[in-house]
């Protein structure tokens, strides 16, 4: 099994000028091919790792490109806004994983994939894509779960299969008011 763990976004509001939606995640970690056995104790992890945060809202926007400079593969949009909470969730992730078995040396990167660029003609539509991005919100939520996702490759793309799901800490009545911890 084909595994990931990741947030859900609402629909985001992409540049004109982007050839296909972006995903409807932000991936805290990749685990690849899974044998189904690892489930259970992933669940647990996941569990434990959102448990000890508390929900809050998060901003997507702005942009990047991995590698960075003129020959752009993957074209993003970044977190503007609940970033350190989100850094501190996946922080915990890591953790809870690391001790379940699933370690990860690859630093997190917060972003949302927004283009692939395949080939020459996809480089300049990434660039017009990346432009466009720049100082622009796509959309807001609020991070209330973190979901252990299947992914199926198929001919269309990718389709993503919810496997479990670990609510974080709600916040109380009176939190609107309180600073975030």
């Amino acid at each position: 099994m084909r595994l990931f763990i990741a947030v859900d976004l609402p629909p985001l509001t992409v540049p004109a000028s982007s050839p296909r939606a972006p995903e409807r995640h932000l991936t805290l970690r990749f685990l690849g091919e899974t044998p189904p056995e690892r489930i259970v104790p992933l669940r647990g992890a996941i569990l434990r790792a959102a448990a000890g945060v508390v929900e809050f809202p998060m901003a997507i926007g702005g942009g990047g490109a991995f590698p960075e400079g003129t020959r752009p593969r993957v074209v993003w949009a970044g977190v503007t806004e609940g970033r350190d909470r989100l850094l501190e969730l996946e922080h915990r992730l890591a953790e809870e994983l690391a001790a379940a078995g699933s370690p990860e040396e690859r630093p997190f990167v917060p972003h949302v994939t927004i283009l692939r660029v395949r080939g020459a003609v996809g480089s300049g539509v990434a660039r017009r894509v990346l432009d466009e991005l720049q100082d622009r919100e796509l959309g807001r939520t609020v991070v209330r779960e973190i979901v252990l996702y299947e992914s199926r490759l198929g001919p269309e793309g990718a389709e993503h299969r919810p496997l479990a799901r670990a609510p974080l800490r709600a916040r109380g009545p009176d939190a609107a008011s309180a600073p975030s911890q």
